[in-house]
């Protein structure tokens, strides 16, 4: 079945989060039933390690950011 245009701009027209929430239902219902429950609790810690990650940098004040992105420039020169 081929989508015709009007469906597809309807689509267009809802706003960011109907999208991304579309988006979501459309990817769930290609996914097969043999989900990696193992994988996908993974994935949910390396994402919550991200968060607290980029949280930590946050907090951090710029003077500490910029030491060390100047660390890590001096390190990948030295290679």
């Amino acid at each position: 079945m081929a989508l015709d245009t009007t469906t597809i701009a309807k689509a267009l027209e809802l706003s960011a989060d109907d999208r991304a929430e579309l988006a979501r239902h459309l990817l769930l219902s290609l996914e097969t039933e043999d989900v990696d429950d193992d994988a996908e609790q993974a994935w949910a810690e390396e994402i919550e390690r991200r968060l607290e990650s980029a949280d930590r940098m946050k907090a951090a004040d710029w003077q500490t950011v910029l030491r060390r992105v100047r660390t890590s420039i001096r390190r990948n020169r030295a290679k």
